[in-house]
């Protein structure tokens, strides 16, 4: 292990009183309340308006105390403080979880799947072509929201309906016995 990456692991331990694994972070005072929060003091105040009385005139003082336990206060610090703890926490509850990263399960070619017709009008054929059979059908919209499932399928083909689908840009994950397969469809 290089003695830089030693050395930092040592004083993570020492700093958390011998506990291995948790991550110190520095703070500048020490004790802060929120430092993944920031505020705009204009729109403090202004938000604070539509309060009713007597809140209503302390947009200013809601933004002085906050500033008493948050003095640097500020969006990049925000944003960083969160970056910092995903990273750390991310991978840790991917493997604690066993979860899928994506990273190992087979492509649509590589799975054998093809979508006929893509783009569509109202409907696609989602056909296995390596004798896979299809178990489930997910559909997402672009924000991300399942807008679609199949129940079990447990075929080599499935046809998917647009129905009350808008016209636009879907991610369909095809579930298969070793794996998922992911691959857009466009309805028309």
């Amino acid at each position: 292990m290089p003695v830089l990456l030693m050395h930092s692991l040592l004083m993570q331990i020492q700093l958390n009183e011998g506990y291995e694994g948790l991550y110190p972070l520095f703070t500048n005072p020490a004790q802060q309340a929120g430092p993944w929060e920031w505020y705009d003091s204009l729109a403090t105040v202004f938000y604070a308006s539509f309060l009713p009385p007597p809140y209503n005139t302390k947009g200013d003082t809601a933004y002085a105390n906050a500033l008493l336990t948050n003095p640097d206060m500020s969006k990049a610090k925000a944003l960083a403080y969160l970056d910092t703890v995903m990273g750390y926490l991310n991978p840790r509850i991917v493997y604690c979880l066993n979860l899928s990263t994506g990273l190992n399960n087979p492509s649509v070619s590589d799975a054998g799947i093809s979508f006929t017709p893509n783009p569509a009008d109202n409907r696609t054929l989602i056909s296995s072509k390596n004798n896979e059979i299809i178990r489930n059908v997910y559909v997402y919209d672009i924000t991300g929201k399942m807008v679609h499932s199949s129940g079990p399928v447990d075929q080599k083909s499935y046809t998917l309906e647009r129905r009350d689908l808008d016209a636009g840009l879907y991610i369909v994950n095809v579930q298969l016995d070793r794996g998922t397969a992911t691959s857009r469809v466009v309805f028309r």
